[in-house]
């Protein structure tokens, strides 16, 4: 006999957008020992936001690294965010002495911790394995690589401004690079191609991530050279299903309806590499659902329930464009806005009456790389145009009698300038 039940609902401060990884082959010589430091820090300030600060951390001997993986974030509803993460991990370099460019890359581990909201407390994910990337840097000392990048995106009025800056101090141990006489120098090769990403979280049938599993996609790179583009950029994240159960237990009708939707759409207008993102998204929650509450009189009710979430925001982000080693193929990716997200909860039919409430939570953004896969998006006749199409289908599970499917869509135009 089903026994009434009070279904709270989840607050969620941090929401992310399915990604992929993408694993790029690093060349480096073997007689090159580095010792110093690596670090990113990226902090977040907002009307919503006490402080947010993420930080990846190397300390290196030798190519050996000893690494820390940190995240702290508290709202000013009170919700609070923690992870760190310690692991032993490997720095890689590499050189390219003919064009006086360098590249390098630290693996660093997921974060994983606790996460806050009033008197709940699960468990949160702010990242898989992932790494701190510099592209593309000129090269002063072949004995020393050293540098600072701080990139800032948004502003006060769109919601929130992240600022991004990566920090490095490498020193070559042992035997110094001498340059090689101008006959028999070749060109050594160093790290290109796209930056790396996380894979994705698990997002459930609700559009909301599973507890304990939160989506996350940072872009961790350095880059001074950039191709500029223009063009527009649409992406949409859609899923929809109901369905009713019946079941009967000591002679009561027990039956579960429930009709779900979600869609998330985001635009950009790109001009020269400098974009407005704009984003709105959309969850609805419908459900019915017999309840036979277990006391003398055997009280049979049903409880029906809606659950809306809101989200809207826009900012200014720029564009990436990576191109793969053979350049034949591409990606695209941009930052997200940071929004207020709405939440509306109503019970009706309880037994304690009808209720609702209300919050706004702070979600803090979200990174997309199109096409999300490992090939890249084939170039075209003209390389000054890149034009292409994505969608990915998750079939809904056999055991889901919704039959709710998650479909991803984009579409993106664009010309590089000249």
């Amino acid at each position: 006999m089903k026994k009434y039940r009070l279904l709270l609902l989840l607050p969620i401060s941090f929401f992310f957008i399915q990604n992929s990884f993408v694993q790029k082959n690093i060349i480096e010589e073997e007689d090159e020992v580095w010792s110093g430091t690596v670090s990113f820090v990226q902090k977040q300030t907002g009307s919503m936001i006490v402080t947010s600060e993420w930080k990846m951390e190397a300390i290196i001997t030798s190519n050996k690294a000893n690494a820390i993986h940190s995240f702290h974030s508290k709202l000013i509803n009170g919700d609070i965010s923690d992870c760190k993460t310690a692991s032993k991990t490997e720095l890689s370099v590499g050189i390219d002495y003919n064009e006086k460019m360098y590249s390098i890359q630290v693996s660093m581990p997921g974060c994983y911790g606790k996460q806050t909201s009033g008197d709940r407390t699960v468990d949160f994910a702010q990242s898989d394995e992932t790494a701190i990337r510099i592209n593309d840097q000129p090269l002063k000392d072949p004995n020393v690589l050293e540098g600072t990048l701080t990139e800032k995106e948004g502003t006060e009025e769109s919601g929130g401004i992240t600022t991004t800056s990566y920090t490095w101090h490498l020193e070559r141990i042992g035997k110094k690079y001498q340059p090689p006489s101008e006959k028999n120098s070749k060109p050594k090769p160093g790290i290109t191609g796209k930056v790396s990403t996380p894979p994705s979280g698990k997002i459930n049938k609700n559009g909301q991530p599973r507890p304990g599993k939160t989506d996350t996609i940072p872009v961790i790179m350095g880059s001074l050279k950039k191709e500029l583009w223009s063009g527009t950029v649409t992406w949409t994240k859609t899923s929809s299903g109901k369905a009713k159960v019946v079941s009967y237990d000591h002679g009561f009708e027990n039956v579960f309806r429930w009709d779900h939707y979600m869609s998330y759409h985001t635009d950009v207008n790109f001009i020269k590499s400098k974009g407005t993102v704009s984003r709105a998204d959309t969850v609805t929650k419908w459900e019915k659902d017999s309840t036979i509450f277990i006391h003398p009189q055997n009280i049979y009710m049903i409880e029906e329930r809606n659950t809306k979430i809101y989200r809207k925001g826009k900012g200014d982000f720029d564009l990436d464009v990576e191109f793969s080693e053979d350049k034949k193929t591409y990606w695209i990716s941009f930052f997200g806005p940071i929004c207020p997200e709405f939440h509306f909860f109503e019970k009706r039919n309880n037994i304690h009456g009808t209720s609702s409430d209300t919050s706004t939570l702070h979600d803090a953004g979200f990174q997309t790389t199109l096409p999300a896969d490992f090939n890249g998006y084939p170039i075209g006749a003209n390389p000054d145009i890149l034009s292409g199409t994505f969608q990915e289908i998750i079939p809904a599970n056999p055991d889901d009698p919704a039959h709710e499917v998650i479909i991803t869509r984009a579409r993106w135009e664009l010309k590089k300038v000249k």
